[in-house]
């Protein structure tokens, strides 16, 4: 039975380093994901072909949404086809012992696959709910839409180049002004530095916005995950920090995961910087996008949307199919539902 034993080293990094490199792989199906998400349980089931090569895996976490029964989640996931209906249904098939083990009352799926209405019939007609276009976008557990830019086979120049002529205007003003970006991983000198004055800035923010925020122990744990995982921050010719991100660099996308910027001195647009050479840096990486994270309302009176739009323009815009659920009590999915 392909399920993964996460006692077994070598069997971890075999999964690990198939997740990395397929071209259907996501940070999120990463084993490193459950570091970061460490009150949940984890389980990796997989399938492989007649070489023992793995040739499609599903990296599911779950959680006690009652006590008792599990809310299984594979996040950005499985890692294959998903027009591969035999695949994704051997793979469903794979995950009944996680399903009894967990007391599972759900098992969501939701792929970065584009939208397509024959695509989300063929899974309805395998008797999976679909949630997709008509839901409230805010209702996902991802978000649905997502604003990417596309840097396979560019250069710095031609990166540049893509850039809507405003947004390579500020961006330039911003080094006039005399703002500095610099980059922190886990275990460099500044580091905790760095990560304080991240969470300082994510609460300032998270006020601003009228949202929540996650707690500073949950960036550190993701920092520390990933190989490839960096605060950006911005300063000012004076020292303030203006704005920090973190992005993750993970198979083929450099991810702006989570950004913040202070209330002071707005006018610099120092979050332009900061991306600005967090693309520089995804280049030099080799990553084939640089994914903004969502969006949920594409007009550009809305704030979020239209400083992305600034990067990616219209042609960035992923609309994602949405998320596959295979629903194993009715009734407690009805009232989990109650609550998204």
């Amino acid at each position: 039975m392909p399920i993964l034993n996460q006692n077994n080293s070598y069997e971890v990094e075999k999964y690990e380093q198939f997740v990395e490199s397929s071209p259907h792989g996501h940070m999120m199906q990463s084993v490193n994901w459950a570091k970061v998400k460490s009150n949940w349980d984890k389980d990796y089931i997989y399938l492989e072909d007649e070489d023992g090569n793995i040739r499609a895996a599903m990296s599911i976490l779950s959680i006690k949404n009652d006590g008792i029964h599990s809310f299984l989640y594979a996040s950005r996931g499985p890692v294959c086809d998903f027009y591969d209906l035999d695949t994704v249904k051997a793979l469903l098939a794979e995950a009944e012992p996680v399903i009894q083990a967990r007391q599972a009352f759900l098992l969501r799926m939701d792929p970065e696959v584009i939208y397509d209405p024959d695509l989300v019939q063929s899974y309805q007609d395998l008797g999976l709910t679909v949630r997709t276009r008509g839901e409230v976008e805010k209702s996902f557990s991802n978000p649905r839409n997502n604003m990417m830019m596309d840097l396979a086979g560019k250069d710095k120049d031609e990166v540049n180049a893509f850039l809507t002529s405003k947004r390579r205007n500020s961006i330039r003003k911003t080094y006039k002004n005399g703002l500095v970006t610099s980059q922190f991983m886990a275990g460099d000198p500044g580091y905790s530095r760095a990560l304080d004055t991240f969470f300082e800035l994510t609460k300032i923010m998270a006020e601003r916005q009228k949202i929540t925020h996650r707690p500073k122990s949950y960036f550190d744990r993701l920092l520390h995950a990933f190989p490839d995982a960096r605060i950006f921050e911005t300063k000012d010719d004076g020292g303030e920090v203006l704005a920090s991100g973190i992005v993750v660099t993970y198979n083929r996308k450099s991810f702006y995961i989570y950004g913040a910027s202070s209330n002071n001195k707005r006018n610099l647009k120092a979050p332009n910087q900061l991306n600005y050479e967090a693309i520089q840096y995804a280049v030099s990486r080799g990553a084939e996008e640089y994914d903004f994270g969502g969006v949920f309302d594409f007009d550009t009176s809305d704030g979020l949307f239209a400083f992305k739009k600034g990067f990616c323009k219209k042609e960035g815009l992923r609309e994602f199919i949405g998320e596959i659920d295979y629903v194993l009590d009715e009734e407690l999915y009805r009232d989990f539902m109650k609550t998204q």
